[in-house]
Protein backbone atom coordinates (compact mmCIF):
# COMPACT_ATOMS: atom_id res chain seq x y z
CA UNK A 1 0.00 0.00 0.00
CA UNK A 2 1.57 3.15 -1.20
CA UNK A 3 2.51 5.74 1.90
CA UNK A 4 -0.78 8.40 2.30
CA UNK A 5 0.14 11.81 0.92
CA UNK A 6 1.45 14.46 3.23
CA UNK A 7 -1.14 15.43 6.10
CA UNK A 8 -3.15 12.40 5.42
CA UNK A 9 -3.65 9.65 8.08
CA UNK A 10 -3.12 6.17 6.37
CA UNK A 11 -5.61 3.49 6.53
CA UNK A 12 -3.55 1.10 8.24
CA UNK A 13 -3.60 4.41 11.14
CA UNK A 14 -7.37 5.19 11.05
CA UNK A 15 -8.32 2.41 13.92
CA UNK A 16 -6.45 3.67 16.49
CA UNK A 17 -7.33 7.39 15.38
CA UNK A 18 -10.68 6.62 15.31
CA UNK A 19 -10.60 5.98 19.25
CA UNK A 20 -8.22 9.45 19.66
CA UNK A 21 -8.05 11.80 17.57
CA UNK A 22 -10.04 14.95 17.15
CA UNK A 23 -7.69 16.07 14.21
CA UNK A 24 -8.59 12.41 12.40
CA UNK A 25 -12.18 13.41 12.61
CA UNK A 26 -11.72 16.67 11.16
CA UNK A 27 -9.62 15.54 8.06
CA UNK A 28 -12.50 12.59 7.60
CA UNK A 29 -14.89 14.71 7.35
CA UNK A 30 -12.90 17.47 5.24
CA UNK A 31 -11.59 15.15 2.82
CA UNK A 32 -12.60 11.52 2.93
CA UNK A 33 -15.01 10.04 0.73
CA UNK A 34 -14.34 7.04 -1.37
CA UNK A 35 -11.48 6.69 1.10
CA UNK A 36 -14.15 6.08 3.74
CA UNK A 37 -15.87 3.19 2.03
CA UNK A 38 -12.35 1.94 0.69
CA UNK A 39 -11.58 1.65 4.49
CA UNK A 40 -14.47 0.20 5.86
CA UNK A 41 -13.98 -2.29 3.62
CA UNK A 42 -10.57 -3.43 4.52
CA UNK A 43 -12.33 -3.20 8.17
CA UNK A 44 -15.28 -5.47 7.33
CA UNK A 45 -12.24 -7.73 5.74
CA UNK A 46 -10.41 -7.60 8.61
CA UNK A 47 -12.93 -7.87 11.20
CA UNK A 48 -13.41 -11.50 9.59
CA UNK A 49 -9.70 -13.01 9.63
CA UNK A 50 -9.97 -13.74 13.62
CA UNK A 51 -12.63 -15.91 12.85
CA UNK A 52 -11.13 -17.82 10.38
CA UNK A 53 -7.71 -18.60 12.49
CA UNK A 54 -9.79 -19.58 15.20
CA UNK A 55 -11.58 -22.11 12.60
CA UNK A 56 -8.78 -23.66 11.89
CA UNK A 57 -6.91 -23.83 15.30
CA UNK A 58 -10.15 -24.85 16.99
CA UNK A 59 -12.98 -25.49 15.35
CA UNK A 60 -11.95 -27.35 12.56
CA UNK A 61 -10.40 -29.85 15.30
CA UNK A 62 -13.86 -30.11 16.98
CA UNK A 63 -16.27 -30.60 14.06
CA UNK A 64 -13.60 -33.18 12.58
CA UNK A 65 -14.06 -35.18 15.46
CA UNK A 66 -18.12 -35.07 15.31
CA UNK A 67 -18.51 -35.60 11.93
CA UNK A 68 -16.34 -38.68 12.20
CA UNK A 69 -18.58 -40.40 14.93
CA UNK A 70 -21.70 -39.26 12.96
CA UNK A 71 -20.20 -40.41 9.49
CA UNK A 72 -19.23 -43.78 11.22
CA UNK A 73 -22.94 -44.62 11.91
CA UNK A 74 -23.94 -43.70 8.29
CA UNK A 75 -25.65 -46.05 6.34
CA UNK A 76 -25.32 -45.80 2.45
CA UNK A 77 -28.38 -43.78 1.10
CA UNK A 78 -29.55 -44.33 -2.44
CA UNK A 79 -32.42 -41.73 -3.52
CA UNK A 80 -34.14 -43.40 -7.13
CA UNK A 81 -37.12 -41.69 -8.75
CA UNK A 82 -37.98 -39.34 -5.17
CA UNK A 83 -37.70 -42.21 -2.87
CA UNK A 84 -35.09 -42.81 0.17
CA UNK A 85 -33.67 -46.45 0.77
CA UNK A 86 -30.82 -47.32 2.91
CA UNK A 87 -28.87 -50.35 3.65
CA UNK A 88 -30.19 -50.58 7.36
CA UNK A 89 -33.31 -51.20 8.92
CA UNK A 90 -35.36 -48.60 9.82
CA UNK A 91 -35.95 -46.63 11.93
CA UNK A 92 -31.92 -45.88 12.03
CA UNK A 93 -30.93 -43.46 14.97
CA UNK A 94 -27.23 -41.83 14.77
CA UNK A 95 -26.12 -40.89 17.96
CA UNK A 96 -24.11 -37.99 20.07
CA UNK A 97 -20.51 -39.85 20.89
CA UNK A 98 -20.64 -37.70 24.04
CA UNK A 99 -24.27 -37.66 25.14
CA UNK A 100 -26.03 -40.52 23.96
CA UNK A 101 -28.85 -37.94 22.51
CA UNK A 102 -29.68 -38.80 18.96
CA UNK A 103 -28.54 -36.43 16.60
CA UNK A 104 -30.29 -37.85 13.27
CA UNK A 105 -33.14 -40.50 12.35
CA UNK A 106 -33.32 -42.31 9.56
CA UNK A 107 -36.84 -43.37 8.82
CA UNK A 108 -38.22 -44.73 5.54
CA UNK A 109 -41.39 -47.00 6.75
CA UNK A 110 -43.00 -43.54 7.63
CA UNK A 111 -43.01 -44.60 10.97
CA UNK A 112 -41.50 -41.46 11.93
CA UNK A 113 -43.22 -38.30 10.24
CA UNK A 114 -41.69 -35.29 12.52
CA UNK A 115 -38.90 -33.91 14.76
CA UNK A 116 -41.16 -33.51 16.95
CA UNK A 117 -40.94 -35.16 20.18
CA UNK A 118 -37.06 -35.70 19.54
CA UNK A 119 -34.15 -34.43 20.50
CA UNK A 120 -32.51 -34.99 16.84
CA UNK A 121 -31.96 -32.31 14.59
CA UNK A 122 -31.96 -34.05 10.72
CA UNK A 123 -34.86 -36.35 10.21
CA UNK A 124 -34.65 -38.27 6.65
CA UNK A 125 -37.98 -39.83 5.78
CA UNK A 126 -38.90 -41.89 2.23
CA UNK A 127 -39.11 -38.66 0.25
CA UNK A 128 -38.42 -35.36 3.02
CA UNK A 129 -35.58 -34.00 4.97
CA UNK A 130 -36.42 -32.10 7.55
CA UNK A 131 -33.65 -29.67 9.48
CA UNK A 132 -34.06 -28.08 12.68
CA UNK A 133 -34.03 -24.77 12.98
CA UNK A 134 -34.98 -24.06 16.63
CA UNK A 135 -36.94 -26.16 19.08
CA UNK A 136 -40.55 -25.12 18.03
CA UNK A 137 -39.58 -24.97 14.11
CA UNK A 138 -37.76 -27.09 11.47
CA UNK A 139 -37.24 -26.42 7.67
CA UNK A 140 -38.31 -29.24 4.90
CA UNK A 141 -36.72 -29.91 1.87
CA UNK A 142 -39.15 -31.96 -0.65
CA UNK A 143 -36.88 -35.23 -2.32
CA UNK A 144 -38.65 -36.28 -4.27
CA UNK A 145 -37.45 -34.13 -7.77
CA UNK A 146 -34.51 -35.89 -7.04
CA UNK A 147 -33.99 -38.95 -9.30
CA UNK A 148 -30.51 -40.78 -9.25
CA UNK A 149 -28.29 -40.00 -6.09
CA UNK A 150 -25.99 -42.20 -3.88
CA UNK A 151 -24.62 -40.90 -0.85
CA UNK A 152 -22.11 -43.12 0.88
CA UNK A 153 -19.95 -43.00 4.22
CA UNK A 154 -16.84 -42.57 2.00
CA UNK A 155 -18.63 -39.80 -0.06
CA UNK A 156 -19.63 -37.86 2.72
CA UNK A 157 -16.28 -38.02 4.54
CA UNK A 158 -14.78 -36.62 1.33
CA UNK A 159 -17.41 -33.58 1.03
CA UNK A 160 -16.73 -33.05 5.31
CA UNK A 161 -13.02 -32.95 5.05
CA UNK A 162 -12.85 -30.58 1.95
CA UNK A 163 -15.60 -28.52 3.30
CA UNK A 164 -13.36 -28.23 6.88
CA UNK A 165 -10.37 -27.35 4.86
CA UNK A 166 -11.61 -25.20 2.23
CA UNK A 167 -14.99 -23.78 3.32
CA UNK A 168 -13.90 -20.79 5.62
CA UNK A 169 -11.61 -19.65 2.53
CA UNK A 170 -14.54 -20.04 -0.11
CA UNK A 171 -17.32 -18.62 2.36
CA UNK A 172 -14.66 -15.69 3.20
CA UNK A 173 -15.65 -12.97 0.70
CA UNK A 174 -19.08 -13.49 0.50
CA UNK A 175 -19.25 -12.81 4.23
CA UNK A 176 -17.10 -10.02 4.15
CA UNK A 177 -19.42 -8.71 0.55
CA UNK A 178 -22.54 -9.25 3.08
CA UNK A 179 -20.97 -7.78 6.09
CA UNK A 180 -20.11 -4.96 4.28
CA UNK A 181 -23.30 -4.32 2.50
CA UNK A 182 -24.87 -4.49 5.98
CA UNK A 183 -22.49 -1.89 7.45
CA UNK A 184 -23.25 0.37 4.32
CA UNK A 185 -26.74 0.37 4.94
CA UNK A 186 -25.87 1.19 9.25
CA UNK A 187 -24.17 3.93 8.36
CA UNK A 188 -26.37 5.66 5.91
CA UNK A 189 -28.69 5.22 8.74
CA UNK A 190 -26.80 6.73 11.44
CA UNK A 191 -25.45 9.62 9.25
CA UNK A 192 -29.30 10.66 9.11
CA UNK A 193 -29.47 10.94 12.96
CA UNK A 194 -25.97 13.02 12.52
CA UNK A 195 -27.05 15.14 9.85
CA UNK A 196 -30.07 16.00 12.17
CA UNK A 197 -27.53 16.65 14.70
CA UNK A 198 -25.14 18.94 13.06
CA UNK A 199 -28.91 20.79 11.58
CA UNK A 200 -29.57 21.28 15.54
CA UNK A 201 -26.16 22.84 16.51
CA UNK A 202 -26.63 25.03 12.98
CA UNK A 203 -23.44 23.20 11.83
CA UNK A 204 -22.75 23.85 8.33
CA UNK A 205 -21.81 19.68 7.25
CA UNK A 206 -22.89 18.10 4.08
CA UNK A 207 -24.61 14.39 4.10
CA UNK A 208 -21.07 13.04 2.12
CA UNK A 209 -18.98 14.14 5.35
CA UNK A 210 -21.69 13.01 7.85
CA UNK A 211 -21.19 9.66 6.21
CA UNK A 212 -17.51 9.80 6.05
CA UNK A 213 -17.17 10.30 9.36
CA UNK A 214 -20.19 8.17 10.83
CA UNK A 215 -17.84 5.12 9.29
CA UNK A 216 -14.88 6.18 11.50
CA UNK A 217 -17.52 6.21 14.49
CA UNK A 218 -18.60 2.79 14.26
CA UNK A 219 -14.80 1.70 14.50
CA UNK A 220 -15.02 1.00 18.15
CA UNK A 221 -17.99 -0.99 17.72
CA UNK A 222 -16.24 -3.58 15.05
CA UNK A 223 -13.37 -3.98 16.54
CA UNK A 224 -14.82 -4.78 20.18
CA UNK A 225 -17.75 -6.67 18.77
CA UNK A 226 -14.77 -8.82 16.76
CA UNK A 227 -12.83 -9.00 19.77
CA UNK A 228 -15.44 -10.16 22.28
CA UNK A 229 -16.86 -12.95 19.47
CA UNK A 230 -13.45 -14.22 19.44
CA UNK A 231 -13.02 -14.55 23.02
CA UNK A 232 -16.38 -16.12 23.21
CA UNK A 233 -17.61 -13.14 25.83
CA UNK A 234 -21.12 -12.68 25.28
CA UNK A 235 -22.54 -8.79 25.84
CA UNK A 236 -26.12 -8.69 26.63
CA UNK A 237 -28.60 -6.22 24.86
CA UNK A 238 -25.09 -6.26 22.56
CA UNK A 239 -26.83 -4.20 19.83
CA UNK A 240 -27.89 -1.07 22.45
CA UNK A 241 -24.29 -1.19 23.27
CA UNK A 242 -22.63 -0.92 19.93
CA UNK A 243 -25.34 1.56 18.92
CA UNK A 244 -24.79 3.84 21.79
CA UNK A 245 -21.20 3.57 21.41
CA UNK A 246 -21.39 4.16 18.09
CA UNK A 247 -23.32 7.31 18.63
CA UNK A 248 -21.14 8.44 21.31
CA UNK A 249 -18.19 8.86 18.80
CA UNK A 250 -20.52 10.35 16.07
CA UNK A 251 -21.20 13.32 18.31
CA UNK A 252 -17.38 13.45 19.25
CA UNK A 253 -16.89 13.46 15.37
CA UNK A 254 -19.20 15.68 14.46
CA UNK A 255 -18.55 18.19 17.05
CA UNK A 256 -14.18 18.03 16.35
CA UNK A 257 -14.90 18.37 12.48
CA UNK A 258 -17.57 21.32 12.74
CA UNK A 259 -15.16 23.07 15.47
CA UNK A 260 -13.14 25.97 14.50
CA UNK A 261 -9.42 24.80 13.64
CA UNK A 262 -7.25 26.99 15.74
CA UNK A 263 -4.20 28.34 13.90
CA UNK A 264 -0.87 26.83 13.86
CA UNK A 265 2.28 28.17 15.54
CA UNK A 266 3.69 29.30 11.49
CA UNK A 267 0.16 31.07 10.84
CA UNK A 268 1.22 32.93 14.29
CA UNK A 269 4.69 33.17 13.20
CA UNK A 270 3.63 35.12 9.49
Amino acid sequence: MPPPPPGRTSLLQAPLQALLSNDFYREVGRTWRARAFIYLLLLVAASWVPALIQWYMVEKQIMSVQSQDFIRQMPTITIRGGEVTINADNPLFIYDAETGEPLAIIDTSGETQSLAGTSASVLLTRNKLFLRKNDLEAQTYDLSSLQNVVLTPADARSAMDFFLSWGPILLYPVLVLVSFVYRVVQVLCFALLGLQFTMATRSRMSYQAVVSITIIAITPSIVISTILSVAGIPLPMDWVIYFALSMVYLVIGLKAATAPQEPSPDDHAT
